[in-house]
């Protein structure tokens, strides 16, 4: 039986998500982690780490976030966060379903996805 994309994506994409939103919350925003923990809906050490990267892929992060498409897209979505006129769930489902075409995180995807 094959499995639905959103397996994958629960255990792959969405930490980089996560990590990508912490790190432009923390970095360009001057978020506290815990202020971004807040923001996001996790830990204090949850944040800490995406940040480090323990929860996530460093290098799909990294590539994520120097691809301008998705670069862009990730912080246009931030963007409405910070603003409160999106929450960070219905922004994390977005940027999942969006970002699934972007060449980063197809390169880390299963060949069956």
């Amino acid at each position: 039986m094959k499995k639905p994309p959103c397996e994958w994506r629960v255990r792959e994409l969405i930490p980089v998500i996560r990590a990508s939103i912490a790190k432009i919350l923390v970095e360009k925003y001057g978020y506290s982690i815990y202020q971004a923990s807040k923001v996001m809906g996790v830990t204090p050490a949850a944040v800490s780490n995406y940040l480090t990267m323990k929860r996530s892929r460093a290098n799909v992060v990294q590539e994520i976030l120097e691809d301008e498409k998705s670069s862009k897209l990730i912080n246009e979505f931030v963007k409405k966060v910070v603003a409160d006129e999106l929450e960070v769930g219905e922004a994390l489902c977005a940027l999942c379903r969006r970002l699934a075409d972007c060449e980063a995180v197809r390169k880390i995807m299963p060949p069956n996805e």
